[in-house]
């Protein structure tokens, strides 16, 4: 069988118990104190006429039955001293004296010298339907034990199992409630079918009795279907439902049934709480009233008990016209009396445990999925878009419910297409140039706005990439420059650093932070165009090499165009120097160029090897700047082996070059040379050092190489 793991969120504590057996048996209990004293109380009452019709049949032993009451056996105890002395031995086959001169009555007795309501045929369908209720009951609910001791365990419930429950949890308050109403149904509708029989019962007082028990019982057990209905249908929905389904199911009604209301659960609460109680008293009331022509022949000592002070003198009183005056009336006796107190009592008691019941059902009903929801919403509010409410119940809390979870949905999707969208924003205009602009968000920027900031910008270019492209087609260009982006950004946006722009082959970077993210960002593109190389190699291409110049200065981030078009940028001198610098690299052969403003501004120092390269004009400079190069062997192999260990030598040849002492600066230059043949810069000054000998100083020679070219 296949097998399904349950919902690790849960946690064992939050997961409660699915208790059934109780439900099964506190109902009957209920059914039976609701029965049980109107019973006694009607039995008492009909004593003396079911006594006086035994009399006269003395040898008739066929008991009448009563399929409403399943009471093993009830004794009800009077003194009846003078009735004892009354009765003969032939009476007590049917009302046996105790040795205090007590009478016993049993119902449901299979002793025929005892009175008896019911037979064989009640006692199945009383004991053994309670059992078949309970049994049917308990397989029914069983899987729903099963799949919840699973989960607080921490087991794997059956894929079986849990269909079963997801299947018939949301059905349990009928199944549970339509076991009691298909027990009660059958015994009432077998009550009521000897009722209409002329056979059964043969004797009036019985035949009595047992027409006063019908409505009883069916009272009794509407209210117990009632009561197993909403118990379990109250559990269902506050303590079950979000451990069977899905908390993405549950942000919908998943009942079948059609929309109910508030008002309609306030009117059941009400009349469970009420009028059904009151109904109870009313039967109690009703029993307990004795007709006044049941007292017989009236006496002046009888009229006095039963008008009591309301004729002062009974003197004056017709007994005849009292009789067919009042014969119709009702009065209350002792017993009465008692059945008055115990019948309200009862209504009282019963109403006291539905109203606890039903108003604490009723109250979680409302209660609990509203303060789910207000906590949701609290949380939504809080910016947690995740938060979805359980739709417990199918009403217009429900519904509340539902339209919660649809507009949270919503704006959840509305804050996630917002996100996207400022996502791609970002891919146009950076975060970080916002950040700059102290905008939170693209829709806060202006045309206009304008900050002035020191930063370092860093500038990358394909060598030879015009030469590149012309072998390849124009969709093998854009694949092409794609991916080289591709590689490449992630170095710049690791080291704390922004692409402002790519123009064509060349990318444009800004680091505000420190200048030396500038550097562990061109190291790091150098690592990445290694990568590359090897993939364009395994593809039989040629690889490629990139030039990067790096400077720091003032410059002007800002939002420029026209009404429709704006557009992010940055305007500097320190821009356009920086590209400048990266076309060197070139002319010096070397892969990293910074100038002496980033040297300066370097955090540590220590970190990097630097060389003096140059101090040059570039085109369209006035001001001369110093050039130095990064040196780093894993990201440059063709750096020199000994070039580093060599610094000091090559840092005092450029000295005694820069003071005009070629001749010396020659030596050291070719002694350098000698270790390091293939370095373009050693080779470069050794040839200056040689033609300024051989040609003489120009006239206002101050060491700075003017540049003509781009």
């Amino acid at each position: 069988m296949s097998r399904i793991k349950n919902k690790s969120s849960n946690k064992k504590s939050d997961i409660p118990k699915y208790r059934s057996l109780r439900l099964f048996i506190i109902p009957f209990i209920l059914f039976f104190v609701l029965t049980g004293p109107s019973t006694s109380f009607i039995l008492l009452k009909n004593i003396s006429l079911w006594n006086e019709s035994y009399k006269s049949k003395e040898n008739n032993r066929n008991s009448t039955k009563d399929s409403l009451l399943r009471v093993n056996t009830l004794t009800t105890i009077i003194d009846s001293n003078k009735t004892n002395q009354k009765t003969d031995t032939s009476q007590t086959d049917t009302v046996k004296s105790n040795k205090s001169g007590n009478i016993n009555i049993s119902i449901g007795s299979n002793k025929n010298n005892e009175l008896r309501l019911n037979d064989k045929i009640d006692n199945i369908l009383g004991w053994y339907g309670i059992l078949f209720v309970i049994i049917a009951g308990f397989f029914i609910n069983k899987p729903f034990k099963l799949y919840f001791k699973h989960l607080r365990k921490n087991k794997t419930n059956s894929e079986k199992r849990i269909k079963y429950c997801r299947k018939w949890l949301l059905k349990t308050p009928i199944l549970n409630s339509g076991l009691f109403f298909i027990y009660f149904f059958i015994n009432n509708l077998y009550s009521f079918i000897r009722i209409l029989s002329n056979n059964f019962p043969n004797d009036e007082t019985s035949r009595k009795i047992y027409i006063q028990l019908f409505p009883i019982s069916i009272v009794a057990s509407v209210l117990v279907i009632v009561f197993v209905y909403f118990w379990q249908k109250h559990k269902v929905h506050i303590r079950y439902i979000e451990h069977v389904f899905t908390r993405d199911e549950l942000n919908k009604r998943i009942f079948n049934s059609k929309t109910g209301k508030i008002s309609s659960r306030l009117w059941i609460s009400s009349l469970m709480t009420t009028l059904l109680p009151l109904i109870i008293v009313l039967f109690y009331l009703l029993m307990s009233l004795s007709s006044i022509k049941e007292v017989g022949d009236i006496n002046i000592d009888k009229a006095k008990v039963l008008l009591g002070s309301y004729y002062k003198d009974t003197s004056e009183l017709n007994m005849s016209d009292f009789q067919s005056n009042f014969k119709q009336f009702f009065y209350v006796n002792t017993i009465n009396s008692m059945m008055m107190i115990v019948g309200i009592s009862m209504g009282m008691l019963v109403s006291l445990i539905y109203i606890i019941l039903f108003v604490k059902w009723t109250t979680e009903d409302i209660v609990q999925p509203m303060q789910e929801l207000l906590e949701s919403m609290k949380k939504t509010g809080e910016g947690q878009m995740n938060q979805y409410a359980i739709v417990r119940t199918n009403d217009e809390i429900g519904e509340l419910t539902e339209g919660y979870n649809d507009m949270t949905l919503k704006i959840k999707n509305h804050i996630q297409n917002i996100s996207k969208i400022n996502k791609a924003n970002q891919r146009f205009v950076p975060q970080q140039f916002l950040d700059f602009l102290n905008r939170s968000d693209i829709t806060d920027v202006q045309k206009g706005d304008q900050v002035q900031k020191e930063m370092t910008v860093l500038f990358s270019d394909i060598r030879s990439f015009t030469a590149i492209s012309e072998k390849m087609t124009p969709k093998e260009n854009f694949d092409f420059i794609n991916t080289f982006l591709e590689h490449m950004e992630p170095a710049i946006n690791s080291n704390n650093g922004f692409i402002d722009k790519y123009i064509g082959d060349a990318i444009m970077a800004l680091f505000g932070i420190k200048t030396d993210d500038a550097i562990e960002a061109a190291l790091s593109m150098r690592k990445q165009l290694a990568l590359l190389n090897l993939q364009l190699i395994s593809e039989n291409k040629n690889p490629i090499e990139i030039g990067i110049g790096i400077h720091t200065g003032n410059l002007m981030l800002g939002i420029v165009g026209g009404s429709e078009r704006l557009q992010g940028t940055v305007i500097s001198n320190a821009v356009n120097l920086a590209s400048r610098i990266e076309g060197l690299t070139k002319l010096y052969g070397i892969p990293l160029i910074i100038t002496e403003d980033v040297k300066n501004n370097i955090v540590d120092k220590t970190k990097y090897a630097f060389r003096y390269i140059d101090n040059v004009k570039v085109l369209g400079k006035k001001e001369s700047v110093k050039l130095y190069e990064v040196l780093d062997q894993i990201t440059n192999p063709e750096l020199c082996d000994k070039l580093i260990e060599q610094l000091p030598e090559y840092q005092k040849a450029i000295d005694l070059y820069l003071n005009k002492d070629f001749e010396n600066a020659l030596l050291i230059f070719s002694k350098i040379n000698n270790e390091c043949k293939t370095d373009k810069i050693v080779n470069m000054y050794k040839e200056r050092c040689m033609f300024f000998n051989q040609k003489g100083i120009p006239q206002n020679w101050d060491g700075v190489e003017i540049i003509n070219e781009k």
